[in-house]
């Protein structure tokens, strides 16, 4: 990869020289190492965190192989909010993928914006089954699984998926880490969408329009952001279910552009019914 991908609850940075330095500077620091199936590189302290990570996302390289046929080497890199101002002008918290060689790096505390939204929603309505974890290890987990969403994109990207819109191109991530979870991490499956749910019941989004995420994209705000992408997740999780990973298909041979009126949505409905009804649910497109 030469270019910074799209990030969940992130920026963009699209200039390859950007995404190039940022790996670069986070090979350059002094970080501990962690063998494994996905390599770890972590700041002081955070092992605990590192070997939480690779346990979530150690059958990846399998789950491409023999999913995509293709192989994505990576690593993940779990640094501080020092080390993060050492390497990146993005703010504390927000994953992203940067390289070659490709990098995830996502945050080892959870002193920043993002985890808090997460924690304060969880402190208002808790999950009924927490599969045993306290809130801010869900917090971590929640985090843990944004990561996989990042991969997604490195994935949609090598396989030749081409999204004509920013928000296709979050939810044929959000649909790829969906697909591996319920594979190979069922139960952090159940808690991503669990815990989207109640992000999605909690936030009062300014925005709601694709045109404003397809025109604004980051700049509708942290909170905004989220919102809308569990809102992706609901429809990832809802074509799962029934169709699994066919309507990426068309995308892979350029076929998802359609009216750029509705932003493709019709276009999508019509290899995968329910996109329309969903759209027009969630105020994204105007009902028909």
């Amino acid at each position: 990869m030469t270019r910074l991908l799209p990030l969940l609850f992130g920026i963009t940075l699209a200039t390859p020289g950007f995404a190039q330095n940022s790996a670069t500077r986070i090979l350059g620091l002094k970080l501990e190492t962690l063998d494994g199936p996905v390599p770890s590189r972590y700041s002081t302290g955070h092992l605990d965190m590192a070997e939480r990570v690779g346990r979530v996302l150690g059958e990846s390289a399998s789950y491409f192989e023999s999913t995509f046929a293709i192989r994505i080497p990576f690593s993940v890199a779990l640094l501080d909010a020092l080390d993060w101002a050492r390497v990146t002008p993005i703010p504390y918290g927000l994953p992203f993928v940067s390289g070659p060689p490709t990098l995830v790096a996502l945050p080892a505390t959870s002193d920043h914006p993002l985890a808090r939204i997460v924690t304060e929603v969880l402190a208002e309505e808790p999950l009924e089954d927490s599969g045993g974890l306290a809130d801010g290890e869900l917090t971590d987990l929640f985090m843990t699984l944004i990561g996989f969403h990042e991969l997604g994109h490195v994935c949609a990207d090598e396989t030749g998926i081409r999204a004509p819109f920013k928000w296709i191109s979050e939810f044929a991530a959000t649909l790829i880490a969906y697909d591996y979870l319920e594979t190979h991490f069922p139960e952090g499956s159940r808690i991503w969408k669990e815990v989207a749910v109640r992000l999605q019941q909690s936030i009062h989004p300014a925005k709601r329009s694709l045109e404003d995420f397809e025109t604004l994209y980051f700049r509708v705000g942290v909170e905004n952001y989220a919102w809308y992408q569990v809102v992706f997740l609901e429809q990832a999780a809802a074509v799962h279910a029934s169709g699994g990973l066919a309507i990426l298909e068309p995308l892979r041979k350029g076929e998802g552009a359609g009216n750029a009126g509705d932003f493709g949505v019709g276009n999508l409905d019509s290899f995968h019914p329910g996109f329309k009804a969903w759209a027009a649910l969630h105020g994204l497109t105007k009902a028909d």
